[in-house]
C-alpha cells in the first residue's frame, strides 16, 4: 500500500461543478465504456462496475436521485449484509487543481465517481479500497444477490 501522505498536501477537494460546471449525473447513456481509473489501485471495482454497465437501469436503480443536483448531496443504494441500506454522499472530490485525482467518468458524468465515494464511505476511507481482490464482495453490494470468485486451471497454471 503506497503512503498518501503527500497526496493530501499536494491535492485540494473541490465540488464536481468546480472541477466542470456541465457535469451530468448519467448523460445520454450508461456505460462501460464511461469509466476511467483514477490514482488508488481500485480496479478490482471499477471492473465489477464496468459488468454492472452492462445493464444501464441498474445503474440508475441505485441512485435515489436520478439527476445532478445543486446541493450535491446522491443517495445511493447498496446493499450491507444482505440489506438494502443508502449511502449518502457529496459531489466533493480530490483534484490535482482540474481534474479528478479518484476514479473519473467520460462525457461530464459523475456516477461513477459517485459509486467508487460510496463504496469508500462504506469500507471506511479510499486508502481502503486501494489494491483489493475482491470482485465478489463488490457485486453483493451492489445487488444483494450472492456471488463468489472462481479461479481456472489456466489462471492458477500461469501463477506457478
Amino acid at each position: 500500500m503506497q503512503d498518501y501522505h503527500d497526496l493530501w498536501v499536494s491535492k485540494k477537494w473541490k465540488r464536481a461543478g468546480e472541477i466542470c460546471p456541465n457535469f451530468k449525473l448519467f448523460g445520454k447513456d450508461i456505460s462501460p465504456n464511461d469509466i476511467m481509473q483514477g490514482g488508488v489501485g481500485d480496479c478490482y471495482f471499477l471492473a465489477s462496475v464496468a459488468s454492472f454497465a452492462e445493464r444501464p437501469n441498474r445503474v440508475r436503480a441505485m441512485f435515489h436521485n436520478k439527476v445532478a443536483n445543486s446541493a450535491g448531496c446522491y443517495l445511493i443504494k447498496l446493499y450491507v449484509n444482505g440489506v438494502p441500506s443508502g449511502i449518502m454522499v457529496d459531489d466533493l472530490f480530490l483534484t490535482d487543481g482540474f481534474k479528478m485525482h479518484f476514479a473519473n467518468c467520460k462525457n461530464e458524468k459523475l456516477w461513477v465517481p459517485l459509486l467508487e465515494k460510496a463504496w469508500a464511505k462504506l469500507l471506511g476511507s479510499y486508502t481502503r479500497i486501494d489494491g483489493a481482490y475482491i470482485e465478489s464482495e463488490v457485486l453483493h453490494t451492489f445487488t444483494g444477490s450472492p456471488s463468489k470468485n472462481m479461479l481456472h486451471d489456466v489462471f492458477i497454471k500461469d501463477q506457478t
